[in-house]
């Protein structure tokens, strides 16, 4: 990690409009089959991270049906993208730095080869056939849940035609009442065998960081949540956040964690990713990033196109750890992203962040060794 002696920086890319200038709208879904359309009819006008603002060509075209949902209206006052080099690295806590080392990565290598080998994990197989990808898939996370000594649940919301949508939930057991959540989604978008990187990547993350949290006390809970239906719209963190505030237990989760495509990399630069509101505690987060870890951490505000939208809209903290989108992987939602592509190691990375974050968030007790 290089240190700059003397001058620390922060550079951010704030770009304001006058009120007369072009509607400016927030490219918030980038799956393949709606880019050409926005790459005939719109011309960029602000790209960095996972932030892309785009003009339509003709102001006076109104958008067709099917791209309503991909792109969000913004002004410019909104998007804040930065990397905020204005703290040197703080020095670790030795406890929390013994912790977050016995994350393995063979662990995770494991999780992630199993879950390529399902034909497919679109919801959509629920409504195709019994024992679908999809299904399969619920049935194989409850079991990893099972070996590691949680006692995990299943929380279905949809019916479909051979199966239902579900959602796959353990929990560590706190002494207090509130919680932090980690999440990740299971679902792909349907391809034979792919989905590694969006996002088996994401959902072995949960489960390596599931194993070492299983090992040791925390004063508040900590829920993982295995999401289904993403590619989708949601649906499944839109569902369990629904349930929490129906039972009035949402405004006891204290934070959420969000993976999502956290495995193709090659040049160190990851994005945390939340709202304006909660900008603060992305900055805390990228303090974390340069004292646990050898990433570089970049700030991306506003959120879109993840689970932790769900949580966020509540307004409850989250942010999304994500590789670094201009280099995302060239195979997003695409046949080709298997697992061959994936950089083990910079997912260890973003695993181990997420474990100090945890670490210090739920009150972290009985490390081995204390």
């Amino acid at each position: 990690m290089k240190k700059v002696f003397g001058v620390f920086l922060i550079f951010i890319f704030v770009v304001p409009v006058s009120s007369l200038g072009p509607t400016t709208w927030l490219i918030v879904d980038w799956h393949p089959e709606h880019q050409q359309w926005v790459d005939n009819n719109t011309t960029t006008y602000f790209s960095k991270g996972r932030i892309k603002v785009v003009t339509l060509n003709d102001e006076n075209q109104s958008l067709p049906e099917e791209i309503k949902h991909v792109l969000k209206s913004i002004t410019m006052s909104e998007v804040r993208v930065y990397t905020d080099t204005s703290k040197a690295p703080q020095p670790p806590n030795p406890k929390i730095e013994k912790f977050i080392r016995t994350a393995s990565v063979d662990r995770f290598k494991n999780y992630v080869n199993q879950l390529v080998t399902f034909e497919n994990r679109g919801t959509g197989g629920l409504n195709a056939k019994a024992n679908s990808g999809n299904e399969k898939a619920q049935a194989w996370a409850m079991a990893q849940f099972q070996e590691m000594g949680y006692e995990p649940q299943l929380h279905c919301y949809k019916n479909h035609r051979f199966a239902r949508e579900c959602n796959v939930l353990a929990i560590k057991r706190g002494s207090l009442p509130s919680s932090v959540i980690v999440m990740a989604h299971l679902d792909d978008v349907g391809h034979a065998n792919a989905g590694a990187d969006d996002n088996a990547s994401g959902a072995s993350a949960l489960l390596t960081m599931a194993q070492a949290i299983s090992q040791v006390q925390t004063a508040h809970s900590v829920q993982f949540l295995i999401c289904n239906g993403e590619e989708i719209g949601l649906n499944g963190s839109e569902a369990y956040a629904q349930k929490l505030k129906s039972e009035g237990s949402l405004n006891q989760v204290k934070f959420v964690i969000n993976m999502d495509m956290v495995a193709y990399n090659s040049n160190g630069l990851f994005e945390i990713e939340t709202n304006k509101a909660f900008e603060q505690q992305a900055v805390w987060y990228a303090d974390l990033a340069r004292t646990y870890t050898r990433l570089t951490p970049e700030i991306t505000i506003p959120a879109w196109g993840s689970d932790h939208v769900s949580f966020l809209n509540e307004n409850v903290p989250a942010v999304l750890t994500i590789e670094d989108w201009q280099t995302k992987t060239p195979c997003y939602h695409r046949a080709c992203d298997k697992r061959e592509s994936l950089n083990d190691n910079y997912a260890l990375e973003i695993i181990r962040l997420n474990l100090a974050a945890v670490a210090e968030l739920a009150g972290l007790s009985g490390i081995s060794g204390e």
